[in-house]
């Protein structure tokens, strides 16, 4: 399949190379595959920008993204021209635009104006912001008709009084954990369940511990005591509630001091988190911290991580914490479902497609399993 190739004085693939008629024919029939066959055949030393970018340009037609985004990493330092960087923040912009984060998508092109403000390759970088902005705004307006209905659905459940369950206090706390009750460590054969002082044994203790470790990066007290404070994955709260209070008008932090990235990623939280506020108690999202932190005790605790009285102390800790904020599970469902909408949001690097599903598969769950709940 190696075509013959001409080298500019450079020692790089010259433009008019045979090889680029063959990567257009091939782009032209959707053979990808032979594109990225043939520029890999060539010495990397002789490779020009134009013909990296087709490297690149194949993979993600072939939505092998990591291949493209580390061949993107990789030609940066060597993209010195507005034409150059453009073609370089366009492909970075379709990579996420492709995988439905659309907040980063706009970043990227936004780079890439800003390095070619007359856009002299001809990519249209506004057009892909315009269309971008449209998805953002189709995604943020289903959004709130889903939380206008979660909404409804969980005032009218939490409203029918009849046959409501009374909990002991053990049986309220691992409500209060539900969701990480039924989730199970790959390997392993059962979930938590709602065994308050639950404990694993051999090797599915072994599985657990394995499970733990090599997903959420703890495996002793220390580790764990140092997840439990900083994980995103159990402190969603602080960042949200001072997203709500730009949103309120009360922040105390000065916008206009931070960076333009950084202003431009607290839009993107308020915009994102206003699509469902007006909807949550004034705990905000704090039912999904006290929920994982649960779940994650509850791990840690059945791994011998943590001590009896260790994991005693911390779970009353928490349905103190619960009872202090929360006047009732109304109050408490809202509260969850929409910090997982926000909690996937996040750790999926601002994707709206991935958290409203998350919402709509935990949402009725939620709903049915702590509506029946006496508070």
């Amino acid at each position: 399949m190696m075509t013959e190739i001409i080298l500019d004085g450079n020692g790089k693939v010259d433009p008019e190379s045979e090889l680029f008629k063959k990567l257009n024919e091939w782009h032209e029939k959707d053979e990808y595959s032979k594109i990225v066959e043939a520029v890999l055949a060539v010495p990397r030393e002789n490779w020009s920008n134009k013909l990296w970018f087709r490297l690149i340009s194949a993979y993600n037609n072939m939505r092998e993204f990591d291949r493209a985004r580390e061949e993107l990493n990789k030609i940066e330092p060597f993209c010195d021209n507005p034409a150059d960087l453009s073609r370089l923040h366009y492909m970075g912009g379709y990579i996420h635009y492709i995988q439905d984060r659309e907040y980063l998508a706009i970043a990227e092109y936004r780079r890439g104006l800003d390095a070619d403000p007359e856009d002299s390759v001809g990519l249209n970088l506004q057009g892909q912001i315009d269309n971008c902005r449209s998805d953002i705004q189709k995604r943020i307006e289903k959004l709130h008709s889903l939380a206008e209905l979660i909404n409804r659905e969980t005032v009218q459940k939490c409203a029918d009084r009849s046959e409501k369950r009374s909990l002991s206090q053990e049986e309220f706390t691992l409500y209060l954990g539900f969701l990480p009750a039924g989730r199970v460590i790959p390997g392993q054969e059962k979930a938590l369940g709602f065994e308050y002082f639950k404990k694993y044994e051999g090797a599915e203790k072994q599985i657990v511990l394995d499970g733990l470790q090599s997903r959420f990066g703890f495996f002793d007290y220390d580790s764990f005591i140092n997840f439990y404070k900083n994980s995103p994955y159990c402190n969603v709260t602080p960042f949200a509630e001072e997203v709500r209070a730009y949103i309120a008008g009360t922040s105390e932090v000065d916008r206009e001091g931070m960076s333009a990235d950084n202003r431009y990623l607290i839009d993107c939280y308020i915009e994102f988190i206003n699509a469902f506020n007006e909807f949550l108690p004034q705990a905000g999202v704090l039912a999904w911290d006290i929920s994982e932190k649960i779940g994650f005790l509850r791990w840690a605790y059945a791994c011998d991580i943590l001590t009896d009285a260790d994991y005693s102390q911390v779970m009353q800790y928490l349905h103190d914490l619960a009872r202090e904020k929360f006047s009732s599970f109304e109050e408490y469902i809202l509260s969850l479902a929409f910090g997982a909408a926000l909690f996937m949001f996040n750790v999926q690097r601002l994707n709206i497609v991935q958290a409203i599903d998350f919402l709509a598969r935990n949402a009725p769950e939620i709903i049915g399993e702590l509506s029946g709940l006496e508070w």
